[in-house]
């Protein structure tokens, strides 16, 4: 025993120096970093990480450009020695922001958490308990072939939209091309997609449980939390009512004579302008939203046009009670106090385009066009009713609009 109790302390003695080296070596690698000199520092972090180092590991994935197999890589082997924010990272590039048909991989995101855990146990991830469950529930996806799946359904663009795989999944929730509403397929689906954690969790616990229950059935906009996934969904929701719209104008277009018709092309032109801009440089959408208010904006005033449109056709007219010249006035007096609100200084917290004098400007020119075209327009297919009438009606609704800016 006494024997041995010198080469134990050499070898701790080395341990202790070779340990003490790698830190040395990495505090120079960041020195190397901070100044600008990356190249010389990645060489150094790599040199470090075959040594095992995980805050080298880190560095690689963290600090440079690589390929999302690489990142993965240096990511995993620092997660496994228990760093805790390489773990974060690396289970969202394997399960919660994977959104990839190949490289999700939830039987390895699942060991990795429990070799971390092994190595520190003190380790504590955001939400660590939900996040959990969800991987005990993506582990009974890993039977799923996505390399066979690709080549026999030819699946390409997996990147043509943030939800291009939870798009598949919808589709597998329904009689088509994957053959008959598939529950399994469904969730196996959901689990390789999504892009937001929270949306992610929610998600895979719904098809889990539908699966279990023989329940095909999946609509991802049901999910969303975020602003990205508030303007997809919009944005989807938008292309079906224009659509409708498309169909219902046609409708509309056939009962007036080629004259009219050029009349009602001319009103549609411009409303559709006027309500765009209106949206855009006036209504002061902003947020993570944005993208989703705007949409949902435009969608229900055009929506609303089509509503008038049909009713004046029916034999509506606007019927107020003061003049045009009374609501002229008005217009006039809430556009002055607009413009010299906005002179003073725009609306600019909005995180959308500021709204500021010129764009009010600008609206305010188009609106005439939209004016003009539509009482021409409501005048044709209502004969009965008056252009005093029409335009008092739309100065009116200007008015109002005007009035609101005034208030931020």
């Amino acid at each position: 025993m006494k024997l041995l109790s010198p080469f134990i302390l050499i070898f701790f003695s080395l341990t202790f120096c070779f340990a003490k080296n790698e830190i040395s070596l990495l505090s120079k690698a960041n020195k190397l970093y901070e100044a600008g000199k990356k190249i010389q520092a990645k060489k150094l972090y790599e040199d470090i990480a075959k040594q095992g180092e995980a805050e080298a590991h880190f560095a690689l994935a963290y600090k440079y450009v690589l390929t999302k197999k690489q990142t993965i890589y240096h990511f995993t082997q620092a997660a496994i020695k228990g760093h805790e924010k390489a773990l974060a990272y690396t289970l969202d590039y394997l399960l919660f922001r994977a959104n990839s048909l190949e490289l999700t991989d939830p039987k390895k995101a699942l060991e990795i958490y429990k070799e971390a855990k092994k190595n520190n146990p003190n380790l504590k991830l955001y939400d660590e308990k939900n996040k959990v469950k969800t991987l005990k529930l993506a582990v009974k996806s890993s039977d799923f072939d996505a390399k066979a799946f690709i080549k026999k359904y030819k699946i390409k663009d997996t990147n043509s939209s943030p939800y291009f795989i939870w798009e598949l999944a919808q589709e597998a929730s329904k009689d088509g091309r994957f053959g008959k509403a598939n529950p399994k397929l469904v969730f196996d689906l959901v689990v390789r997609g999504g892009n937001v954690p929270a949306e992610y969790e929610a998600a895979v616990k719904v098809t889990y449980n539908n699966w279990q229950n023989g329940i095909a059935k999946f609509d991802l906009c049901n999910f969303i939390t975020s602003g990205m996934g508030m303007g997809y969904c919009a944005k989807k929701e938008e292309e079906k009512q224009q659509i409708k719209r498309a169909k219902e104008i046609k409708q509309f277009r056939k009962k007036l004579s080629k004259e009219n018709q050029t009349l009602l092309n001319d009103a549609l032109k411009y409303t559709n302008k006027f309500i765009e801009k209106k949206a855009i440089l006036e209504e002061g959408h902003g947020g993570s939203g944005r993208a989703s208010f705007l949409i949902n904006s435009e969608t229900k005033q055009k929506n609303e046009y089509l509503k008038l449109l049909k009713k004046v056709q029916k034999g509506f007219t606007a019927k107020l009670k003061y003049s045009l010249k009374y609501y002229d006035k008005k217009l006039n007096e809430t556009y002055k106090k607009v413009l010299k609100k906005l002179k003073k200084s725009s609306i600019e917290y909005t995180m959308s385009y500021p709204i500021t004098f010129d764009n009010i400007r600008t609206v305010q020119r188009i609106w005439i066009k939209y004016r003009d075209a539509n009482t021409k327009l409501f005048l044709t297919i209502n004969p009965s009713s008056k252009k005093e009438n029409w335009e008092a009606y739309l100065t009116k609704q200007r008015t109002n609009q005007l009035k609101l800016i005034l208030t931020y």
